[in-house]
């Protein structure tokens, strides 16, 4: 009797060690599933650094929008007209980023970059749908300076005359999408998502004239790490960039894995 009682206990103790190891493995996958986000995050913002340094002799101001407007890599520190709103880390690209209502905008020192010598405008956006806005331009009144004007459906950029522009198509969308514009010889190229969207490229007029974010036709929606470059990027560089920010949508749940298999497809379609 006693040996059957022992061997039971035994047994049961066997089932409760199984138990706990259960509850332990299942502990342990959840925690090294938060350690592994947090090393991939950690391993795409080391390599976003890494290539942001590979480019510091070309990199004119860096807006990141972290709970400020300052350039955080010159010196063009902006002032916002308006009440700022920064949005939750959640829902950006890397940390915080700017959450445009439609009426108010960000000023800048006033600068004037030459298209022809090279230029690199780069940032995310996470438009409202049926909104029209400037991402960044001129608060002059003597010409539209509309510069670099996000619609519906298309990205322009304009030089400091109003009758010279040029163009690319973009998706008609509110999700966040990684948009580059460079200039070299008086000929611009578009990218949406890292993917070449050049529809109008000739540009007559080599200077572009910057003093405000989100100003005139005031942009509505999310704005994350502004760039501006006095050189063009190459395309390969560009592409590093967005697959940067694509896999941190999709680590912060803000896209799924069909979305992101969805644009990493589309990019090899128009390689």
């Amino acid at each position: 009797m006693n040996k059957v009682l022992k061997q039971a206990f035994t047994l049961i103790e066997l089932l409760v060690v199984i138990a706990i190891i259960g509850i332990l493995s299942g502990l342990i996958v959840v925690s090294m599933s938060g350690v592994t986000q947090k090393a991939n995050i950690a391993k795409a913002q080391v390599f976003s650094n890494s290539l942001r340094n590979s480019l510091m002799m070309n990199i004119v101001s860096e807006w990141k929008f972290e709970d400020n407007v300052n350039d955080s890599w010159g010196s063009n520190n902006g002032t916002v007209m308006g009440t700022p709103v920064y949005e939750s880390s959640a829902n950006c690209i890397f940390g915080r980023c700017f959450s445009f209502s439609g009426d108010d905008y960000i000023t800048l020192t006033s600068k004037t970059y030459n298209l022809s010598a090279g230029l690199t405008i780069s940032f995310w956006s996470k438009k409202n749908l049926e909104h029209n806005g400037i991402i960044i331009g001129s608060t002059a009144t003597t010409s539209y300076r509309r510069l670099i004007f996000l619609t519906d459906s298309t990205l322009y950029l304009e030089t400091d005359t109003n009758s010279d522009s040029c163009s690319g198509d973009v998706k008609h969308d509110t999700n966040w999408h990684y948009y580059v514009i460079t200039t070299s010889g008086l000929v611009a190229t578009f990218y949406e998502d890292s993917v070449n969207r050049t529809v109008n490229s000739s540009i007559t007029n080599g200077n572009i004239t910057l003093d405000a974010i989100g100003y005139g036709y005031y942009y509505n929606g999310l704005l994350d790490e502004l760039r501006i470059f006095d050189a063009k990027m190459s395309s390969s560089q560009i592409k590093e960039q967005y697959y940067i920010g694509l896999n941190n949508l999709l680590i912060s749940d803000q896209i799924d894995s069909d979305e992101y298999v969805k644009r990493i497809n589309s990019i090899a379609i128009n390689e």
